[in-house]
């Protein structure tokens, strides 16, 4: 009887040690794969934060840099600013020898010029001769002037530009024209001058001008001025360069991507 007791309590023993054994064998290696897994995903985490810090010290000194050569370039776009304001200032007193009298005509009115249905005085008529081809001139000469300064303005200005001198050169042309023959016609029937108004406006904008009935030239001219100024507060309050320095951060991130 005491030799079973003996027997039984040495196979429990034995089956409590092989538990044991196996439980710290298993917890040991657990805990190792555990430490093995964590040092893995630390050095991960490591060289992450490590790229994730040179992208940074990259781009940091690539945007210090532009913002340095905004700040360089900056006396030389307001500079370019007041030419470009006072080129303007020509042309549009160019236009406005023309709406002094566009802004009290009717369209169907001015099919009653030079003709006995003319019920106006002479008012019209002499402001009509007014109207020199010189003009056309001092248009080209206000044109060049602002193009010297266009490396330091946007195309947006430049193209606005264009639109304005090209419709007040036209329009002059036509006016002269029609005081020389005596027979002139509203600029709304002009084929060229549509065109260019529809291109240098939104369709709003447009519409707006085909539907009224006077004063439609200075509207005209008004659109475009307010389109000029957006631009000129864009580029004195630096608008415009955090836009391009924006756009080059992302290409910038984009590029550091696609060379890893």
């Amino acid at each position: 009887m005491n030799i079973y007791i003996d027997i039984t309590i040495a196979s429990l023993t034995g089956a409590a040690s092989g538990g044991l054994v196996y439980y710290f064998t298993k917890t040991y290696f657990t805990e190792r794969i555990k430490q093995s897994i964590k040092h893995e995903y630390d050095d991960k985490l490591e060289n992450i934060k490590g790229d994730i810090s040179k992208n940074h010290s990259i781009l940091n000194s690539i945007l210090t840099s532009q913002n340095q050569t905004y700040q360089v370039g900056q006396n030389e776009r307001l500079t370019a600013i007041k030419s470009l304001w006072t080129n303007y200032l020509t042309i549009r007193n160019s236009l406005d020898l023309i709406s002094t009298w566009d802004d009290v005509l009717l369209e169907e009115e001015f099919d009653t010029l030079f003709t006995d249905k003319w019920k106006g005085n002479e008012l019209v008529n002499n402001s009509l001769k007014s109207i020199s081809l010189d003009k056309l001139s001092e248009l080209g000469k206000c044109v060049e002037n602002i193009e010297a300064s266009r490396p330091f303005l946007n195309e947006q200005i430049w193209v606005n530009i264009i639109y304005l001198r090209t419709f007040c050169g036209r329009i002059i042309y036509l006016y002269h024209k029609g005081r020389t023959e005596k027979k002139i016609k509203h600029w709304k029937h002009d084929t060229a001058l549509i065109k260019v108004v529809k291109e240098s406006l939104t369709e709003i904008e447009f519409k707006f001008i085909m539907s009224a009935n006077i004063a439609t030239a200075k509207a005209y001219r008004s659109f475009i001025e307010q389109k000029i100024l957006i631009e000129i507060h864009n580029i004195i309050t630096g608008q415009m360069a955090a836009d391009n320095t924006y756009n080059q951060a992302v290409k910038l991130t984009e590029l550091i991507k696609n060379t890893k």
